[in-house]
Protein backbone atom coordinates (compact mmCIF):
# COMPACT_ATOMS: atom_id res chain seq x y z
CA UNK A 1 0.00 0.00 0.00
CA UNK A 2 1.66 3.36 -1.10
CA UNK A 3 0.53 5.66 1.72
CA UNK A 4 1.79 8.47 0.46
CA UNK A 5 0.18 8.07 -3.12
CA UNK A 6 -3.43 7.95 -1.28
CA UNK A 7 -2.97 11.04 0.30
CA UNK A 8 -1.60 12.92 -2.74
CA UNK A 9 -4.36 11.93 -4.72
CA UNK A 10 -7.36 12.52 -2.17
CA UNK A 11 -5.75 16.12 -2.03
CA UNK A 12 -5.73 16.53 -5.60
CA UNK A 13 -9.27 15.25 -6.29
CA UNK A 14 -10.65 17.51 -3.40
CA UNK A 15 -8.36 20.67 -5.85
CA UNK A 16 -9.66 19.20 -9.01
CA UNK A 17 -12.99 19.08 -7.90
CA UNK A 18 -13.20 22.40 -6.01
CA UNK A 19 -14.55 21.09 -3.12
CA UNK A 20 -13.87 23.33 -0.41
CA UNK A 21 -16.13 21.60 1.83
CA UNK A 22 -15.17 20.48 5.76
CA UNK A 23 -16.36 17.28 4.87
CA UNK A 24 -13.79 17.03 2.03
CA UNK A 25 -11.14 18.23 4.10
CA UNK A 26 -12.17 16.23 7.32
CA UNK A 27 -11.77 13.57 5.19
CA UNK A 28 -8.08 14.02 4.63
CA UNK A 29 -7.35 14.64 7.90
CA UNK A 30 -9.06 10.84 9.11
CA UNK A 31 -6.54 9.61 6.02
CA UNK A 32 -3.64 11.29 7.39
CA UNK A 33 -4.72 10.05 10.76
CA UNK A 34 -5.45 6.51 9.95
CA UNK A 35 -3.01 5.63 7.44
CA UNK A 36 0.22 7.90 8.68
CA UNK A 37 1.41 5.63 11.59
CA UNK A 38 1.52 2.53 9.38
CA UNK A 39 3.55 4.38 7.02
CA UNK A 40 5.96 5.77 9.77
CA UNK A 41 5.99 2.30 10.85
CA UNK A 42 6.87 0.89 7.97
CA UNK A 43 9.57 3.04 7.45
CA UNK A 44 11.27 3.05 10.59
CA UNK A 45 11.31 -1.01 10.38
CA UNK A 46 13.32 -0.22 6.99
CA UNK A 47 15.79 1.58 8.31
CA UNK A 48 15.98 -0.87 11.61
CA UNK A 49 16.19 -3.47 9.09
CA UNK A 50 19.23 -1.53 7.06
CA UNK A 51 21.28 -0.78 10.23
CA UNK A 52 20.89 -4.42 11.48
CA UNK A 53 22.00 -5.47 8.10
CA UNK A 54 25.12 -3.47 8.37
CA UNK A 55 25.63 -3.91 11.92
CA UNK A 56 25.98 -7.97 11.26
CA UNK A 57 28.30 -6.89 8.70
CA UNK A 58 31.29 -5.63 10.55
CA UNK A 59 30.49 -9.21 12.92
CA UNK A 60 30.71 -11.37 9.81
CA UNK A 61 33.91 -10.07 8.08
CA UNK A 62 35.64 -9.78 11.21
CA UNK A 63 34.41 -12.92 12.22
CA UNK A 64 35.18 -14.88 9.16
CA UNK A 65 38.54 -13.31 8.87
CA UNK A 66 39.73 -14.65 12.20
CA UNK A 67 37.77 -17.89 11.71
CA UNK A 68 40.61 -18.43 8.61
CA UNK A 69 43.75 -17.33 10.33
CA UNK A 70 42.60 -19.21 13.84
CA UNK A 71 40.78 -22.04 12.68
CA UNK A 72 38.87 -24.07 15.53
CA UNK A 73 39.61 -21.86 18.12
CA UNK A 74 36.68 -21.36 20.88
CA UNK A 75 36.25 -17.52 21.15
CA UNK A 76 35.62 -15.34 24.21
CA UNK A 77 33.86 -11.85 23.28
CA UNK A 78 33.98 -9.53 26.02
CA UNK A 79 31.23 -7.21 26.75
CA UNK A 80 30.20 -3.96 28.75
CA UNK A 81 28.79 -4.62 32.69
CA UNK A 82 24.89 -3.50 31.06
CA UNK A 83 24.78 -6.49 28.81
CA UNK A 84 23.75 -9.64 29.82
CA UNK A 85 25.05 -12.95 29.76
CA UNK A 86 23.34 -13.06 26.65
CA UNK A 87 23.93 -10.01 25.03
CA UNK A 88 20.16 -9.37 24.94
CA UNK A 89 20.39 -5.68 26.26
CA UNK A 90 21.44 -3.68 23.30
CA UNK A 91 20.48 -4.22 19.34
CA UNK A 92 23.83 -3.84 18.57
CA UNK A 93 25.53 -5.93 21.05
CA UNK A 94 22.82 -8.41 20.29
CA UNK A 95 23.12 -8.36 16.44
CA UNK A 96 26.74 -9.04 16.83
CA UNK A 97 26.65 -11.91 19.21
CA UNK A 98 23.86 -13.63 17.17
CA UNK A 99 26.26 -13.13 13.72
CA UNK A 100 29.66 -14.42 15.75
CA UNK A 101 27.85 -17.36 16.89
CA UNK A 102 26.48 -17.92 13.77
CA UNK A 103 30.63 -17.88 11.84
CA UNK A 104 32.19 -19.79 14.87
CA UNK A 105 28.63 -21.99 15.88
CA UNK A 106 27.12 -21.37 18.81
CA UNK A 107 29.18 -23.75 20.83
CA UNK A 108 32.11 -22.21 20.08
CA UNK A 109 31.55 -19.15 21.67
CA UNK A 110 30.95 -17.96 25.24
CA UNK A 111 30.05 -14.02 26.44
CA UNK A 112 31.58 -12.53 29.02
CA UNK A 113 31.38 -9.42 31.26
CA UNK A 114 33.93 -6.90 32.60
CA UNK A 115 32.75 -6.10 36.47
CA UNK A 116 35.49 -3.75 37.70
CA UNK A 117 35.54 -2.38 41.40
CA UNK A 118 34.45 1.44 40.55
CA UNK A 119 34.90 4.18 42.77
CA UNK A 120 31.67 6.37 43.33
CA UNK A 121 32.46 9.29 41.32
CA UNK A 122 32.05 6.75 38.15
CA UNK A 123 28.66 5.86 39.35
CA UNK A 124 25.46 7.55 38.87
CA UNK A 125 22.37 6.91 41.03
CA UNK A 126 21.15 3.39 39.89
CA UNK A 127 24.89 2.07 40.74
CA UNK A 128 25.82 2.11 37.10
CA UNK A 129 28.88 3.42 35.19
CA UNK A 130 28.23 6.11 32.95
CA UNK A 131 32.09 6.52 32.03
CA UNK A 132 33.39 4.25 28.79
CA UNK A 133 34.23 0.75 30.26
CA UNK A 134 37.74 1.77 28.18
CA UNK A 135 38.20 4.43 30.29
CA UNK A 136 37.51 2.56 33.64
CA UNK A 137 38.52 -0.49 34.08
CA UNK A 138 41.93 -1.55 35.04
CA UNK A 139 44.20 -4.30 32.86
CA UNK A 140 43.48 -6.76 35.78
CA UNK A 141 39.79 -6.37 35.16
CA UNK A 142 40.42 -7.22 31.80
CA UNK A 143 42.61 -10.25 32.00
CA UNK A 144 40.74 -11.31 34.71
CA UNK A 145 37.88 -12.06 32.48
CA UNK A 146 40.28 -14.02 29.91
CA UNK A 147 41.42 -16.23 32.73
CA UNK A 148 38.40 -17.43 33.44
CA UNK A 149 38.07 -19.35 29.64
CA UNK A 150 41.66 -20.43 29.05
CA UNK A 151 40.23 -22.88 26.21
CA UNK A 152 39.19 -19.71 24.64
CA UNK A 153 42.56 -18.15 22.44
CA UNK A 154 40.41 -15.88 20.32
CA UNK A 155 39.07 -12.85 22.33
CA UNK A 156 36.94 -10.45 20.88
CA UNK A 157 36.63 -7.13 22.73
CA UNK A 158 33.30 -4.91 22.38
CA UNK A 159 34.61 -2.61 24.66
CA UNK A 160 38.02 -1.70 23.99
CA UNK A 161 40.97 -2.33 25.92
CA UNK A 162 42.22 -0.49 28.82
CA UNK A 163 43.96 2.34 29.27
CA UNK A 164 47.31 0.58 30.40
CA UNK A 165 48.29 -1.80 27.72
CA UNK A 166 51.24 -2.41 28.67
CA UNK A 167 50.04 -4.03 31.67
CA UNK A 168 47.29 -5.88 29.65
CA UNK A 169 48.89 -9.33 30.26
CA UNK A 170 46.68 -11.04 27.40
CA UNK A 171 48.36 -8.81 24.76
CA UNK A 172 51.33 -10.31 25.78
CA UNK A 173 50.36 -13.69 25.27
CA UNK A 174 51.38 -14.91 22.23
CA UNK A 175 48.59 -17.52 22.60
CA UNK A 176 45.68 -15.04 22.45
CA UNK A 177 44.24 -13.75 19.86
CA UNK A 178 42.41 -10.02 20.50
CA UNK A 179 40.31 -8.51 18.07
CA UNK A 180 38.28 -5.00 18.50
CA UNK A 181 35.20 -4.04 17.34
CA UNK A 182 34.25 -0.33 16.71
CA UNK A 183 36.91 1.27 18.83
CA UNK A 184 39.51 3.78 19.00
CA UNK A 185 42.40 2.22 17.15
CA UNK A 186 43.92 5.45 16.67
CA UNK A 187 45.71 5.07 19.77
CA UNK A 188 46.40 1.40 19.40
CA UNK A 189 48.06 1.63 15.87
CA UNK A 190 51.66 0.21 17.60
CA UNK A 191 49.83 -2.67 18.80
CA UNK A 192 48.13 -3.65 15.65
CA UNK A 193 51.48 -3.01 14.02
CA UNK A 194 53.42 -5.53 16.08
CA UNK A 195 50.36 -8.16 16.39
CA UNK A 196 49.22 -7.55 19.59
CA UNK A 197 46.54 -7.07 18.11
CA UNK A 198 45.40 -9.04 15.34
CA UNK A 199 42.25 -6.97 13.88
CA UNK A 200 39.99 -4.66 14.66
CA UNK A 201 36.97 -2.87 12.84
CA UNK A 202 36.55 0.83 12.37
CA UNK A 203 34.54 3.13 10.15
CA UNK A 204 36.09 4.23 6.67
CA UNK A 205 36.73 7.89 6.31
CA UNK A 206 33.49 8.90 4.42
CA UNK A 207 30.91 6.44 5.29
CA UNK A 208 27.74 6.99 3.39
CA UNK A 209 24.89 6.24 5.59
CA UNK A 210 22.09 6.92 2.48
CA UNK A 211 23.31 4.13 0.49
CA UNK A 212 21.13 0.95 1.42
CA UNK A 213 23.09 -2.24 1.82
CA UNK A 214 23.98 -4.72 -0.78
CA UNK A 215 21.83 -7.99 0.94
CA UNK A 216 23.62 -10.30 -1.60
CA UNK A 217 26.97 -9.27 -0.69
CA UNK A 218 27.87 -8.77 2.82
CA UNK A 219 31.50 -7.75 1.64
CA UNK A 220 30.57 -4.79 -0.31
CA UNK A 221 27.86 -3.44 2.02
CA UNK A 222 30.66 -3.68 4.90
CA UNK A 223 33.04 -1.41 2.38
CA UNK A 224 30.39 1.30 2.24
CA UNK A 225 30.55 1.91 6.07
CA UNK A 226 33.64 -0.14 7.47
CA UNK A 227 37.58 -0.77 7.18
CA UNK A 228 38.74 -4.36 8.87
CA UNK A 229 42.32 -3.33 10.01
CA UNK A 230 45.13 -5.79 10.51
CA UNK A 231 49.16 -6.15 10.71
CA UNK A 232 48.81 -6.98 7.01
CA UNK A 233 47.44 -3.95 6.22
CA UNK A 234 47.90 -1.08 8.86
CA UNK A 235 50.74 0.55 7.11
CA UNK A 236 48.92 0.86 3.61
CA UNK A 237 45.93 2.27 5.78
CA UNK A 238 48.14 4.63 7.61
CA UNK A 239 49.45 6.19 4.50
CA UNK A 240 45.02 6.47 2.97
CA UNK A 241 43.81 7.28 6.32
CA UNK A 242 46.21 9.15 8.09
CA UNK A 243 43.35 10.82 10.16
CA UNK A 244 42.07 7.41 10.87
CA UNK A 245 45.05 5.38 12.14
Amino acid sequence: MNVQKIICNTAKNIKKTRIRSHKAWLLLLLILLTFTPYYLNAKMALTKDKEIFFISSEAVVLGQYLKTKYPNEKVLIICENMVDKQGLSDIRYKTWIETFKKVFGNKNVIIDIVKPNLDKQYLNKNGKTFMPMSEVMKPEDFDKVVMKHPACNIIISLIGLPQKTKATNVLNNPNKHVALLMANLYDHASLISNGKIVAGIIWTHKPNFDVPPVKENIQESFNIRYLLVTPQNIKELCKKFPDLL
